[in-house]
């Protein structure tokens, strides 16, 4: 009877034990997650910053100026879709050797 008290005793100090270990882990965790939560707000804040100055800069161009940019906008689509054909057309190459 002693032995099985010693052995709940055991158990139950062992159990504190980790209950101390895990409720450290948690707090650890929460200041973690606070701490990105607060990061998610000033970067989601930032973007509105930055998507605010876009919207004023775009505003502020002449139609020749949003020409040229939209113009240099298709080349490199264009560009990008050529090299994407290139490479593609590369690798249809090399399997059939």
């Amino acid at each position: 009877m002693i032995e099985n008290e010693e052995a709940c005793s055991a158990t139950l100090e062992d159990n504190r034990v980790r209950q101390a270990q895990v409720a450290e882990e948690l707090a650890e965790k929460q200041k973690e997650l606070a701490a990105l939560r607060e990061e998610e707000t000033k970067l989601k804040g930032e973007q509105k910053q930055g998507k605010n100055a876009k919207k004023r800069l775009r505003h502020t161009l002449s139609e020749r100026e949003r020409g040229l940019i939209e113009f240099g906008i298709e080349l490199a689509l264009h560009k990008r879709a050529r090299l994407s054909e290139e490479v593609s057309s590369d690798d249809d190459d090399e399997e059939e050797r």
